[in-house]
């Protein structure tokens, strides 16, 4: 009657497996710094192309798939229209459009992620002149020689004293505190003491404009405070993203126009704490603190220079269009936009930005006439289910035929660029290696990094299912201890 007991070992085999397997939902996962917390927003990105210059081809800027350790973002195309192409593979894809007079666009992407709101640690921090100073010397190597650069000389120059000055007279001292108090003294020093006042831009500024004339944005105040932090000894980067924000705002950029609603677009710096990872310093917008941040990549670009910005400018004049972003949490999307029919999606979008498109013509010096009507929005539309997706690799400038880096902005600079502008010196980082095997353990949720940067988030486990299956195999077990049992008897 021993035979009759290999089925119960079998089946106790394979129901420890599932049980050494299966995803901890015990709240003793939750990590020992920060809150974990899980969204999902739906973005949807229409643009309509009034008047170019010439035939070209541009791309959306959409959340990419990112990770650093406090943060995993997988991002979905449900959906696409107009002129567009998804160029790239299930696990890296580019959103491109063709740009010729009158050519439309949209895509729908869902973003899901999973990160830590470090809001506490940060409030922590401010009050605390030794906090972390224990772990200082943790840093890995990596981390390091990445993201601790050699600061522009304008920020050693001027910056630097300024800031010494500033903090000596709210009674500390450089030498006498951590680096991470040090890090969040200089994000309140540089987005909230008036430093640097806030004057919103269409492009980017050098440095030496920020720093002399103490004006600048969201973007202008980052790379400042970056290079900053690089100056200490701690590593930083900018990221850019659109901020879930109550907004709706229309910006003009170099005769075209934006309109972004719910969807802030944004930039700001993070520091690294070891123990702890990546920690968002966003004392404008809260961005990863008290605000969801979707992430559209990182960068650690220095400094822009005005050969740069003028290229910039002459490249954005040569096209005049109308863009719209909105950002909707999944339970909040309105009953117009959750239509299946992409022709009737098209029509949708193409109405809500219709007086947007017409103030451009007009702009233009165009007949408004002659822009085209909701009613051929039938063309051309398409639609594919949950296709991964992330941010286009010539954004890292080892492209011959780079696309404008136009992340880059301040919170008004367009989405949608040509690709035929080149911006070399941008670089922007996705999910390395480095960053993320360092910390993944800071997120319950198992993260998977490809070798085109992509993060996959592992599916949310199905517990109802896994709870059949469990009694089932109780049930199966039962049954043969029964039926061994009686054998022996």
């Amino acid at each position: 009657m021993r035979g009759s007991y290999l089925p119960i070992l079998m089946l106790a085999a394979i129901l420890f497996s599932l049980l050494l397997s299966y995803p901890s939902v015990s709240t003793s996962a939750q990590p020992s710094h920060g809150k974990l917390q899980h969204l999902s927003f739906t973005l949807y990105d229409y643009a309509y192309v009034v008047l170019t210059k010439n035939r070209t081809t541009a791309y959306f800027e959409i959340p990419a798939n990112y990770s650093d350790g406090t943060l995993n973002q997988t991002v979905y195309i449900v959906a696409y229209g107009g002129n567009v192409t998804l160029i790239g593979n299930d696990s890296n894809i580019t959103v491109q459009i063709k740009v010729f007079n009158e050519s439309y666009g949209f895509v729908v992407v869902k973003i899901k992620q999973t990160f830590l709101n470090l809001t506490d640690v940060v409030l922590e921090i401010s009050h605390n002149p030794k906090a972390f100073a224990n772990v200082e010397n943790e840093i890995p190597q990596s981390i390091r020689e990445k993201y601790v650069r050699k600061p522009v000389d304008i920020i050693k120059q001027k910056v630097v004293p300024d800031f010494t000055k500033w903090l000596k007279e709210r009674g500390y001292s450089i030498s006498n505190v951590s680096k991470a108090f040090l890090a969040v003294q200089a994000a309140i020093f540089i987005y909230l003491s008036g430093y640097i006042h806030y004057n919103a831009s269409a492009l980017p500024r050098t440095l030496a404009d920020i720093v002399s004339k103490h004006q600048g944005d969201c973007d202008d105040m980052s790379r400042v405070l970056m290079n900053l932090l690089w100056y200490y000894g701690i590593p930083a980067k900018m990221e850019y993203s659109y901020v879930y924000l109550p907004l709706n705002i229309t910006m003009p950029i170099e005769g075209s126009y934006m309109r972004f609603l719910n969807a802030g677009p944004h930039a700001y710096t993070l520091m690294y704490i070891p123990t702890v990872g990546w920690v968002s310093l966003d004392f404008l917008a809260g961005a990863r603190l008290n605000n969801p941040s979707l992430v559209e990549g990182e960068s650690l670009t220095a400094e822009v220079t005005e050969k740069q910005l003028e290229h910039t400018k002459k490249e954005l004049s040569k096209i005049r269009y109308a863009e719209e972003v909105m950002l909707f949490k999944d339970n909040k999307i309105p009953s117009k936009l959750r239509t299946h029919n992409i022709s009737k999606l098209a029509t949708t979008l193409h109405s809500m930005l219709l007086l947007l498109i017409k103030k451009v013509a007009l702009e233009a010096g165009l007949n408004v006439t002659s822009t085209v009507t909701s009613s051929t929005m039938t063309q051309s539309s398409t639609t594919v289910t949950r296709i991964n997706t992330s941010t286009p690799e010539n954004r890292t400038g080892t492209s011959p035929t780079t696309t404008l880096e136009t992340t880059q902005r301040a919170s008004t600079t367009s989405t949608i660029v040509s690709n035929t502008t080149t911006y070399s010196t941008q670089e922007t980082t996705y999910t390395t290696s480095q960053t993320s095997t360092s910390h993944n353990t800071r997120i319950t949720s198992a993260t998977k990094t490809n070798t085109t940067g992509g993060v996959n988030i592992v599916n949310e486990p199905d517990l109802l299912g896994f709870l059949l299956l469990l009694i089932l195999l109780i049930i199966i077990l039962a049954r043969y201890a029964v039926k061994a049992s009686s054998g022996t008897q």
